[in-house]
This record gives C-alpha cells, structure tokens and sequence, in this order.
C-alpha cells in the first residue's frame, strides 16, 4: 500500500490510467495504471476513498523469485521515488516470527510487515533507505532503526 494522491500520481505516471477497470470486481471506483520495469509486472490501483490517498501496487509476478517474499521489491528499484517513499504495508507471512512495524510523520504506528525470521526482518529494514522513505521503522520491541 502507497500513500498517495491520485493527483500525484498523474504528475508521476505520464499516461491516463484505466477507470474501473473491467477485468476486476473492485470495492468501489478506483483508477488503474499497468506498469513493466525490469521484468517485474505490476499494476498501481488508486481507489476513490475519504482518505484521497489509497493506492495499492500489485506485483502479478511469482513473489518469492529471491530468499524473502519482499525481495520483489529489488527488481523495483527503478520505480518513481515519489511512489516508492511511500510504501506503508506489504503481504507478509501469515506464520511470522517477527512484525516490522511503521512510524508515519503524523505519530500512527502500525504493522507494516510480517517476516517469517528477525533475519528477514532486518534485512528488509537494511532495503528500506534505498527508496529514501519517508516513513520510521522499526522492529516490535526494538528502537526505531529506519
């Protein structure tokens, strides 16, 4: 899930989305962009919420190319910053060891993600900075390290 406005993604993305897309039964009216870099397929989804920031990136390639279900985000490196610094949440494991859990500017803290190991727990963290997130993470019980 990205924090972003649909006017900021039209400044971002230079072509028109998709309005309620045909091929999905969403929750409601939402706009839609499908997107390809570096062999990782994917589609943004803004939804038209209260909110006005309610985006979800969907990757429609295999998740677990790599050693941890997040390590499709390597292949997105090249994706707008813009999108990217706002990641708030990601699938994560159902079966966890441990959370990564998110500050956001405004003081709300939540889980952000679900490692299966504190290993792949940290490693995410170490990823994080790569995007140059605007966002504090951190790991339950730990100090914020992000």
């Amino acid at each position: 899930m990205v924090d972003i406005s649909l006017d900021e993604l039209r400044i971002i993305i230079p072509v028109e989305p998709v309005t309620d897309p045909p091929e999905m039964d969403e929750p409601g009216p939402c706009e839609r962009w499908y997107c390809c870099i570096n062999e990782l397929l994917f589609f943004v989804t803004y939804y038209h919420t209260d909110s006005g920031k309610y985006t979800l990136i969907t990757c429609i390639a295999p998740l677990f190319e790599g050693k941890y279900r997040w390590s499709f985000l390597e292949k997105s490196i090249d994706l707008p910053s813009p999108i990217m610094n706002r990641i708030s949440w990601i699938h994560g494991h159902d079966r966890a060891e441990q959370s990564i859990w998110i500050a956001d500017p405004d003081g709300s803290k939540y889980e952000f993600y679900r490692a299966k190991t504190y290993l792949e727990a940290t490693k995410l963290i170490d990823f994080l900075p790569s995007f140059k997130t605007r966002y504090n993470y951190y790991i339950s019980g730990s100090k914020i390290l992000g």
